[in-house]
């Protein structure tokens, strides 16, 4: 009993240090933290090694399975962070790497970065985040009215008013389409009479009430895979994404999409979204938006652009 008694007091002794005691400047993990703060390309300039490893030869180094009985402590593990994880890591902050959509970051970023880290916030709880909780809204009013030009009456009454939304932060493009579509499917199946929508009543039911046989978006063939996997998770199907046929600009075809708007309609499927795409993956061609806009308009469906490269150019 006494021995457990000790690993009980040591084990709140190290959980006390790890949130009281900070890293000594003279620890392995004080001088990186000196070396990132003054010359972070420097840094990595430094420990990123440049020769090629295998990564089965990598896997080998994180291939224990188990949780280590005792804890240790951070500058312990130093070495093997530097000599494992940072120096077997590709250079994507160098200026000169383009190899994917992953690029270098602006300098301000990791002081910014430090002051995020130590507010810890949480934007859900007003009581605490406070500050960050209106700045969240102002960013989002400042993205929606490069967008949609309301007027300043407009952002007075709605930017931070708790009722209303003018957007939502995503944590990437996979979260940002599965909740376009999200909305989309809701609106289509709407609560009406005694139905209570689709969010409460679920999909066969709505499919019922509505009087139809499924329901679908219609993208370019160079839609993103995420919409896929949106039209998995919110209910109807992956089949349903109608892939459309693209122009010689690499550009969704609108004769295509009034043709297939036109055959699901006559198959009783209904059309809950058009996508728009903002920025191709392969190409980084941009749909007609303004013309699928009108014709989501005269068919009464919702329009989602997939703006993952068109709004950071925006």
């Amino acid at each position: 009993m006494k021995a457990r008694q000790k690993e009980a007091l040591a084990s709140l002794e190290n959980l006390y240090r790890i949130f009281t005691v900070p890293e000594s400047p003279d620890s392995t993990l004080g001088r990186i933290d000196r070396e990132i703060s003054s010359d972070l390309m420097g840094f990595l300039n430094d420990n990123i090694v440049a020769t090629r490893k295998s990564l089965a030869d990598i896997e080998s180094e994180f291939s224990d399975s188990e949780i280590p009985e005792q804890p240790l402590f951070v500058s312990q593990q130093t070495e093997f962070l530097m000599q494992e994880v940072v120096a077997q890591s590709v250079h994507t902050a160098s200026p000169r790497f383009i190899g994917h959509m992953t690029t270098a970051l602006p300098h301000f970023m990791l002081p910014l970065s430090r002051i995020m880290v130590a507010l810890n916030q949480n934007l859900v709880k007003t009581e605490t985040s406070k500050a960050f909780t209106p700045l969240e809204r102002q960013v989002l009013g400042m993205l929606h009215r490069l967008i949609y030009r309301g007027d300043d009456d407009f952002y007075a009454g709605s930017m931070h008013d708790s009722l209303h939304a003018l957007g939502a932060f995503c944590s990437g493009g996979t979260i940002a389409n599965i909740t376009a579509l999200w909305v989309a499917r809701n609106r289509a199946f709407a609560a009406d009479g005694d139905f209570p929508g689709i969010a409460h009543g679920g999909v066969h039911r709505a499919f019922d009430h509505y009087g139809c046989q499924g329901a679908a978006i219609l993208v370019s063939k160079l839609g993103h895979y995420s919409l896929g996997k949106a039209a998995d998770v919110l209910g109807f199907g992956r089949d349903q994404v109608v892939s459309v046929a693209t122009d010689g600009d690499s550009r969704i075809d609108l004769q295509q999409v009034r043709s297939e708007a036109d055959r699901l309609r006559r198959s009783n499927i209904k059309l809950i979204a058009i996508v728009g795409v903002a920025g191709t993956t392969e190409t980084g061609s941009v749909d007609n938006l303004a013309a699928l806009a009108d014709i989501a308009r005269e068919h009464g469906t919702h329009f989602h652009v997939d703006a993952a490269w068109g709004g950071p150019t925006l």
